[in-house]
């Protein structure tokens, strides 16, 4: 069986189109013209270079812990990301680096001067419009969560959404529906390569026994004390980042969010990184399903939090533009509906949701029946 460590820098990347640097010493630099990534670990290394003429790679992830990038790298990076004309492309190739629980540190990619939209976005909060889109995103993220379970039944969740009234009862409304959800997935069962502690093998709760704040969501769900949750939060991290990158190519402020309290860090990209999490959970139960895993998949620390290790952190941050895809078209249409209340636009009545035409019915800031 192949070393973690030398199969993280010799495997084939699951989409090519995502470049993922790690090991220690990393060296991002430019040479003739041409992007030059170094990595590796323990006399394990690699070499890799991009040209300008090459569009295939549209993003970098570096979760390594040492190194460099240089200036030249990151004004290589901004120069194949306008077009001649010196406009923003709307693929550009981005360099994101992320903590080893996959949190987005810092990115090459920057937001569109939109001074207006982003001084309706702060404004937006605890109205109409708001409420509108906290409706439009659950709802969304309830039909979703039928295509991960055939049989989970939407209709009666939105039904629940549609009588709410403030942003608190749709949140409720999206804690019960989590809740129950996740008390199906209790029959999922991991397959191990060898002997791996009891607790590894199964799937128990999204909240986490080692947190004692259970009203706060983005708390009680963190520091997990299984696989299965190790891996929800590291891809709903890896979709999380996409989700500011997302915003910041439409223009929004990743930061001033409608749904959840301003006390969390980037609050609209936790808003609306909610549409993509029907197809993490999707990615991830797929591979319950379909894999057997290793016990160096994994580590548990003596505080009882277990993380996800290379090289598998490779392969879920190889994800993440599929997860860009899915929340990219929701970014746009809450942009043009913040956009439209600096356009004196009007907000027509909402008529209610139903759990088939949930996802799709949205347009213009109501419903189409």
């Amino acid at each position: 069986m192949t070393e973690p460590i030398t199969e993280t820098f010799t495997r084939e990347s699951c989409d090519p189109s995502v470049l993922v640097v790690d090991g220690h010493g990393i060296s991002i630099t430019t040479k003739k013209g041409e992007l030059v990534i170094k990595d590796g670990m323990c006399g394990r290394g690699r070499t890799r270079t991009i040209a300008r003429k090459d569009r295939h790679v549209r993003r970098i992830v570096v979760i390594g812990h040492t190194g460099h990038i240089s200036i030249d790298a990151m004004n290589w990076i901004h120069g194949v990301s306008v077009t001649p004309r010196g406009q923003r492309r709307t693929d550009p190739i981005s360099l994101v680096v992320v903590n080893p629980e996959g949190e987005l540190m810092s990115t090459s990619a920057q937001s569109m001067r939109d001074t207006k939209l982003h001084r309706a976005q702060a404004c937006v909060r605890d109205t109409p419009v708001a409420l509108d889109i906290t409706k439009h995103l659950l709802a969304t993220k309830f039909v979703g969560h039928t295509e991960v379970m055939p049989e989970w039944d939407a209709g009666t969740w939105i039904d629940r959404l549609n009588d709410c009234t403030t942003q608190r009862q749709c949140r409720s409304v999206e804690a019960d529906e989590a809740r129950a959800y996740f008390e199906s997935w209790r029959l999922l069962e991991l397959q191990f390569d060898g002997q791996v502690p009891y607790h590894w093998r199964f799937f128990d709760s999204r909240t986490s026994e080692l947190n004692h704040n259970a009203n706060a969501k983005q708390t009680a769900n963190r520091n997990a004390t299984n696989p299965v949750n190790a891996m929800l939060n590291y891809c709903y991290e890896v979709a999380k980042a996409e989700t500011v990158l997302a915003c910041y190519v439409a223009g929004l402020d990743p930061n001033l969010g409608v749904c959840h309290s301003d006390d969390y860090l980037r609050s609209m990209a936790l808003d609306l990184v909610e549409v993509a999490r029907p197809s993490v959970e999707a990615y991830v139960s797929h591979l319950i399903e379909n894999r057997r895993f290793r016990r160096t998949d994994f580590v548990e620390k003596d505080t009882g939090v277990v993380r996800v290790l290379r090289p598998l952190t490779s392969e879920l941050s190889e994800q993440r533009l599929i997860w860009h895809r899915d929340v990219s078209e929701h970014v746009e249409h809450v942009r043009k509906l913040i956009n439209g209340t600096v356009k004196g636009w009007k907000r027509a009545d909402s008529t209610r949701l139903t759990g088939t035409n949930g996802r799709e019915g949205w347009h213009n800031g109501h419903h189409v029946a």
